[in-house]
């Protein structure tokens, strides 16, 4: 499956896995530099619920707690596996720098 250049962030809204703070910051860092970002509340319920979203977002970069878990999720529901990264145990810059910018990525002003 052809990646998009879409960057769905999961807030994990049912569990406390991801500092929501780091999710919006992500956000608007992405968003600054003109990245197309879409904040999902609860990725696992979406996939629990087998979602009609599911195969567009499996073409998208997908930022989540666990990646692994997101992997069975999504052959769960068959539908192609994204491209996950883990914003549990990856700091900032490795995230930044995942997705393309540079590690020392800065907030826009307007956002701090």
């Amino acid at each position: 499956m052809m990646q998009s250049d879409r960057i769905t962030l999961c807030a994990c809204a049912s569990r406390t896995f991801i500092n929501k703070e780091k999710v919006a910051q992500l956000a608007a860092l992405l968003e600054a530099a003109g990245k197309e970002v879409e904040i999902v509340p609860d990725l696992c319920e979406w996939i629990e619920n087998k979602s009609d979203r599911l195969k567009e977002i499996a073409t998208h970069t997908v930022v989540a707690c666990h990646p692994r878990a997101i992997k069975a999720l999504f052959e769960w529901a068959e539908q192609p596996v994204p491209h996950t990264l883990d914003m549990r145990t990856n700091d900032m810059p490795t995230l930044l720098t995942a997705l393309g910018l540079p590690a020392d990525s800065e907030m826009p002003a307007e956002r701090i």
